[in-house]
């Protein structure tokens, strides 16, 4: 996938058309986000084969989570596909994910978007992505060099909601250009 320019629209029509399911996918931190995205993911079980969840912070309480979040929902949560891991390192040296959801501090996102990144990695990073312009221009670059997919902000593209409006606005566009056409036919 070409990085030049990926707009939200084309990971929504991706994940539409089942098109861009990674083997392997990485959450790095298993905080609030980190936990949305891996309940999001694990829906896509058995297609993802393994989710590893990276928890620096707090890995006891993640595993508790994946625990009792199994038990809850057993038919759409496999945790024996879940991972923990207890830092980014350990899970560069021991896997083979292919993308990885940055859902850690905002402070912490240029250094783990551009390790990722420099290991081969798409990267798709919560907002904010990086805190200045600078850092942000270097890892676009990078992502550009190495015909990596980096996107920014994914909880509202991820959202039922947001599919919702999307075909809403689509439709509205549609009836709008046969509006168009009807009245300029008229004259």
């Amino acid at each position: 996938m070409n990085n030049q320019i990926f707009h939200k629209s084309q990971f929504i029509n991706a994940v539409d058309n089942n098109v861009f399911i990674p083997d392997e996918v990485a959450i790095i931190s298993a905080g609030r986000w980190g936990k949305i995205i891996c309940t999001i993911l694990a829906q896509f079980q058995p297609r993802i084969s393994k989710i590893h969840l990276v928890s620096q912070r707090n890995s006891k309480s993640t595993k508790d989570w994946l625990r009792n979040k199994s038990l809850t929902t057993k038919d759409q949560f496999n945790p024996d596909q879940i991972d923990v891991w207890s830092n980014l390192d350990q899970l560069l040296h021991n896997s083979n994910f292919e993308v990885a959801f940055v859902t850690n501090l905002p402070a912490e996102h240029y250094e783990t978007t551009k390790l990722l990144l420099k290991q081969g990695k798409h990267v798709l990073v919560e907002k904010p992505f990086v805190l200045n312009t600078e850092h942000a221009r270097e890892l676009i670059s990078l992502a550009n060099e190495k015909n990596l997919v980096l996107a920014v902000g994914l909880e509202y593209i991820l959202a039922s909601y947001v599919h919702y409006f999307r075909q809403v606005i689509e439709l509205l566009q549609y009836q709008c250009f046969t509006l168009h056409l009807t009245t300029s036919e008229m004259s």
